[in-house]
């Protein structure tokens, strides 16, 4: 009463000047308060950084990391599926690993261990394997462990005389070849061997040529590493070429570099250069792949950056700013993209197939992101942004945008924040649009073309063959130029469906357009579309799948569901189509991991023995994944029921991108993980059989 009586003596001006002095007193704790929970939050974040010690410093996602990490999962069957993989993937490694699986305690691990350790010849580990052989105490581990020291023991002692050296290596028996190879590795110091050697790294046969391969990387003499730079892009000895050349370490480094920028080099090899400079490492090699960042091809500079990943290398000041251009266009992309994904529907599958290719692309984008953002901050902070992104909530989403908000520099903020924070994609556009104007679609068919001539640095290939081949299927599309231009695309992928889209709405045109390109080519394109004319009237006739149709077969398989369209596009593109009439045994009791694998796309396919029928298998069975190696073998038979289409999958094609494509690693060991520990159906147990 008594303040409210005072008021009648305080004029308005005094009211004004007690408000802003209010003001003023609420503004400046309020930044005391914001400034205490800033300080609480660094505390916060430090107290996290010490709670993952090492950890997060380098990117640990590699394939020896994976390969090391399924060793050692405690299980018989994930080490031995490592060791497997090893064989394939990093044969070099599987050296070391055969040796440190003697140390299990499954009798099968170290069985299987003995035998491989005979089978590539580990002569340079036979003293540790000794040691090992003493120490086991069951008969039939010793049998075994006996059997595997004689057998490395004669290989040791095993002096033919240089005189049969040539009767060796011109011998037909590839067994011949074989041996020769493995017996060069024993004479490091003799003048004669690189003279057979380089023979041998030219041979036809795998089972030649890779042993040769890898005397080249222990033997670590400069006459050999332009053979094993020759044999990077060859799908049946990448990857044991790569972990040769990775065994020589800094001496095969120049001409590496040298091999990179050769022109017409292949873009496999270069990835692999890439992947080789990362592994061994050093300042020199870190420094070369530092130069090939501004290659102009995305996937490179992400193979370059992903291989400094892992030697927690942090940029320099006049590199930063190239990178921070890189966050702002994979920004830019996934703004795109939304705006995209914005005008597609959900009907179609053809849609829904399309809609996930694009938030897959803005998954890529994220990651790529991180990866960049762990190059220029602390990459533990990144680390730990990450890791409350991908919790996917609300709550962690907030709490990482206020993390980042402790380390990111402020040209940043605005345009990263939207990115992750817990919005719908029309808010998220509009945040989005003070940095990049948003993009406008006249109509369905308009965003279609859109994809399909966005740069392919910005949008990937199966994306753009998705959208050219819902471009084909929609009635309402007419042959405009956007399309005819697609008709001089080299790539096959593309080239395809642009080719569907002209015959299937003016054979006229399509007769007309496919003159003007390369005879070879629009006769491959005509294989694909006209009937064969030595076909009898009447008789049934189906068009050979598009490599696009065969990436949309593949994507729905459950071993390839979680791996991205872009790699399972290009594992389509390795494919062949094969039909078969009913009644046609294509996999025999016996047969090898030498056989490819089937993917059922059409028809139905019976597991069997003799006596018995064991599964019935159908639309989009797979067969034979599991069998990684030439040792493995079948143990049942496996026939048509119906008319049956396949696609076929070389095991070399699938190994060769395996060990480009870290998802389909991965990928592969979830299903065989899968299928171990799950309770088994009649059709799984039936597959299964197939491997002995």
């Amino acid at each position: 009463l008594i303040g409210l009586g005072l008021l009648r003596y305080i004029g308005l001006i005094e009211i004004s000047y007690l408000l802003i002095v209010l003001v003023v007193m609420i503004i400046f704790m309020a930044g005391k308060l914001f400034e205490e929970y800033k300080k609480n939050l660094k505390v916060s974040l430090l107290r996290q950084k010490y709670a993952l010690q090492d950890k997060g410093k380098r990117n640990e996602h590699n394939m020896v990391q994976v390969l090391s990490h399924e060793f050692s999962r405690g299980t018989a069957d994930s080490t031995i599926m490592a060791l497997k993989l090893s064989e394939r993937l990093e044969p070099m490694m599987l050296r070391r690993l055969l040796v440190t699986a003697l140390e299990n305690p499954s009798d099968k691990v170290r069985r299987y261990s003995y035998q491989k350790c005979v089978e590539v010849s580990n002569i340079e580990h036979l003293e540790k394997i000794k040691a090992f052989a003493l120490q086991e105490k069951s008969a039939t581990m010793r049998k075994a462990s006996t059997a595997a020291v004689d057998t490395l023991s004669a290989h040791l002692a095993d002096n033919v005389p240089h005189a049969k050296w040539r009767d060796l290596l011109r011998s037909a028996e590839v067994g011949d070849r074989r041996r020769l190879a493995q017996l060069l590795r024993k004479h490091p110091n003799n003048g004669k061997v690189s003279l057979y050697l380089l023979e041998l790294l030219k041979d036809i046969n795998p089972r030649a040529r890779a042993p040769a391969i890898i005397t080249a990387g222990l033997l670590k003499s400069p006459e050999y590493y332009p053979a094993l730079i020759d044999n990077l892009h060859l799908p049946a000895y990448s990857n044991v070429a790569l972990s040769a050349l990775v065994a020589v370490g800094d001496k095969a480094t120049q001409p590496l570099d040298l091999a990179f920028y050769r022109t017409g080099q292949h873009f496999k090899t270069m990835l692999r250069v890439v992947q080789v400079l990362g592994r061994v490492g050093g300042p020199p090699n870190l420094e070369r792949i530092w130069k090939k960042t501004d290659y102009p091809n995305k996937r490179i500079f992400f193979e370059c950056i992903t291989s400094l990943s892992y030697h927690s290398i942090r940029a320099s000041r006049m590199r930063l700013a190239r990178l921070k251009i890189q966050i702002e266009q994979d920004i830019s992309d996934t703004a795109w993209n939304i705006s995209v994904l914005l005008r597609i529907g959900h009907r179609h599958p053809l849609d829904r197939m399309l809609r996930v290719a694009i938030e897959e692309e803005n998954k890529q984008n994220q990651d790529d992101i991180f990866l960049v953002m762990a190059m220029i901050y602390d990459p533990q902070s990144v680390r730990l942004v990450r890791e409350n992104i991908e919790l996917n909530t609300a709550e962690s989403s907030a709490y990482a945008i206020e993390l980042m908000n402790i380390f990111l520099d402020d040209d940043l903020k605005g345009k990263i924040f939207p990115l992750f924070d817990d919005l719908r994609h029309e808010e998220r556009l509009k945040q989005f649009s003070n940095y990049f104007p948003p993009e406008y679609f006249r109509s369905y068919e308009d965003v279609l073309n859109q994809i399909v001539h966005r740069d392919y640095n910005q949008i990937n290939r199966w994306t753009k063959a998705l959208a050219l081949y819902r471009l084909a299927l929609l009635d309402s599309v007419k042959v405009t130029p956007d399309i005819i231009a697609n008709v001089f695309n080299p790539d096959r992928l593309l080239l395809q469906p642009t080719a569907y889209a002209l015959y299937k709405k003016d054979k006229n045109a399509y007769r007309r357009h496919t003159l003007r390109i390369e005879s070879k080519t629009a006769k491959a394109l005509d294989m694909l579309f006209l009937r064969p004319s030595h076909l009898p009237e009447g008789a049934p006739w189906r068009r050979p799948m598009l490599e696009v149709e065969k990436g949309i077969v593949l994507k729905q398989i459950p071993a390839f569901v979680d791996v991205p369209g872009e790699v399972v596009v290009e594992l389509a593109e390795l494919s062949k189509e094969r039909h078969l009439k009913a009644g046609t045994t294509f996999v025999k009791q016996g047969d090898t991991g030498r056989v490819p694998i089937f993917v059922v796309v059409q028809g139905q396919v019976r597991v069997h023995s003799e006596e018995e029928t064991l599964a019935q298998l159908g639309k989009n069975a797979l067969i034979g994944l599991e069998m990684l190696l030439p040792s493995d073998t079948f143990t049942h038979n496996v026939t048509t029921e119906t008319d049956t289409t396949l696609l076929v999958i070389e095991i070399d094609d699938l190994f060769d991108l395996m060990g480009m494509r870290l998802d389909l690693v991965e990928a592969m060991l979830r299903y065989v993980r899968h299928r171990h520990t799950k309770k088994p159906s009649t059709a799984e147990v039936g597959a299964r059989a197939l491997v002995s």
